[in-house]
């Protein structure tokens, strides 16, 4: 693999203290504040760059700190605190080029995330062509270590998104959920829900869902005794980045499953708008308009933004054209509307 990566030097080293062990004269280090600087959801190209580290005496937090850019000048991160003195070591203190390795990954908890590393490499007096050796021996080694990654990472994200969707609809063309059909009495479904993994809770049933803690509520019409709906509502979040990052998750899983949802919607309702720091506080209003709705073997399946949670409303085709209207509900499609889904629980 040849590469267009041009570093820039800006001191040289001794050529004696060159070992000829291209792992010995160049250097890893973990970055640090990844998911602080660059945006999962806007970062597409993962490869490996050229880059530069700058030590960051002034910084308020950690005058050790040595910052990480793009060539482009835009900061990624930090070397990571327990790389610190060796890197400073390596480097005589000196800002110094390297190469920046940034990857996709799943975390313990089923969320998606970047991991990197830079490799940093010195440059030895009169020895240009070994520099250059070096660096394009890591580009081909971090790029063959790259495409395992994305595998694996493509692997993981696959399997959630298998345990996530809905299954086949039952015989009778009922939607399923966790492979119980959303048809029969609420204690019915409630218990084969329960058998699927989840634990009663009273009112709701309680367990994981697509990575999240979540509740989850059975819905029916008392005068038929037939269950039409599951309504799944996932803990509530602490910042909007993060209950955000969870929502798009999710429908980027029935995207790939189900293609584009017949109704999306990504918005915010005066006075509120994304960006004003009061985006839980939106979402608590219901004045945070994020939803979408996919139709899916059986039924429909929508997804909302509300109450600082993700909400999930499988809803079964054949019975819900049983529900009385005074019991229907409908995904709010404006700021006067509420959520009647969340209303029922």
């Amino acid at each position: 693999m040849k590469s267009s990566i041009s570093l820039s030097f800006s001191i040289a080293f001794d050529k004696n203290d060159m070992t000829g062990d291209m792992n010995k004269d160049s250097l890893e280090a973990r970055i640090s504040g990844l998911s602080f600087y660059v945006d999962f959801d806007n970062y597409t190209e993962y490869s490996i760059e050229g880059g530069y580290l700058k030590a960051e005496p002034n910084n308020e937090h950690d005058p050790n700190a040595i910052a990480i850019f793009h060539d482009s000048g835009k900061h990624i991160g930090y070397v990571s605190k327990e790389c610190i003195l060796e890197v400073k070591k390596f480097t005589d203190g000196e800002n110094a080029p390297c190469l920046i390795y940034i990857a996709p990954f799943i975390d313990k908890e089923g969320e998606k995330g970047l991991k990197g590393v830079v490799r940093i490499f010195r440059y030895y007096d009169g020895q240009a062509d070994y520099v250059n050796n070096m660096m394009e021996h890591f580009i081909n080694v971090y790029a063959l270590k790259l495409k395992d990654e994305l595998e694996e990472f493509e692997a993981k994200i696959q399997e959630k998104y298998e345990s996530l969707l809905t299954d086949s609809p039952d015989d009778e063309g009922h939607i399923t959920f966790k492979g119980v059909p959303l048809n029969g009495s609420i204690e019915k479904v409630r218990a084969k829900i329960m058998n699927a993994g989840f634990d009663n809770d009273g009112e709701s049933l309680t367990g994981q869902f697509a990575g999240l803690k979540v509740k989850i509520y059975v819905g029916e019409n008392e005068e038929l005794n037939h269950v039409y709906s599951v309504i799944v509502v996932s803990e509530q979040e602490r910042s909007w980045e993060s209950l955000k990052s969870k929502y798009l998750n999710v429908r980027e899983l029935y995207m790939r499953k189900y293609g584009n949802p017949t109704t999306d919607s990504r918005t915010f309702c005066a006075p509120y708008y994304e960006g004003d720091g009061d985006e839980l506080e939106a979402t608590e209003n219901q004045k945070c308009l994020y939803s979408s709705k996919f139709t899916v073997p059986g039924g429909e399946v929508s997804i909302f933004i509300i109450n600082r949670s993700v909400m999930f409303n499988f809803e079964d085709s054949i019975n819900k054209k049983l529900v009385e209207e005074d019991e229907e509900y409908e995904e709010a499609d404006d700021c006067d509307e509420d959520y009647d889904a969340y209303d029922d629980i």
